[in-house]
């Protein structure tokens, strides 16, 4: 990408080559690759719902695609058996971090009138200063 100032051009970012075998990792930059990434220092500041610890996905990432199938239908059948479990025990879910808000000062004039607004009730940022996220459900 190149910027002119006062007539001349000079480069202001460019694009660097993948990293091998990109293409088995959807020809992600490394920059990309990097962001789900995660190391021990860092798991005791993240929740245990937190997307980094998925399974599934950390499979799909290292290229084990018969894996990251097996662990995605493991999770699925998961999330519906706690969905069932709920609802037979007449539980309502509840998000642990965000409420929705249906303040009309959320809302445009042209918005339509089923959607909702989610706003962050606070507990996440206290609890990775602290690293206790709570009660935080296990998803994986």
């Amino acid at each position: 990408y190149q910027r002119r100032v006062r007539g001349e051009s000079f480069l202001v970012w460019q694009v660097q080559p993948l990293p091998p075998k990109s293409a088995l990792q959807f020809n992600f930059t490394r920059y990309s690759m990097g962001l789900n990434q995660i190391n021990s220092a860092m798991t005791q500041y993240l929740p245990t719902s937190d997307s980094k610890l998925r399974p599934d996905m950390r499979a799909l990432e290292n290229g084990d695609l018969e894996l990251a199938g097996r662990e995605k239908t493991r999770l699925e059948e998961r999330q519906r058996a706690s969905r069932k479990s709920r609802e037979s025990a007449k539980q309502e879910w509840v998000p642990q971090w965000f409420k929705v808000d249906s303040s009309p000062a959320f809302k445009r004039a042209d918005a339509d009138p089923h959607d909702v607004d989610w706003v962050y009730k606070g507990g996440y940022w206290e609890g990775k200063v602290k690293g206790d996220f709570g009660s935080t459900p296990s998803l994986w």
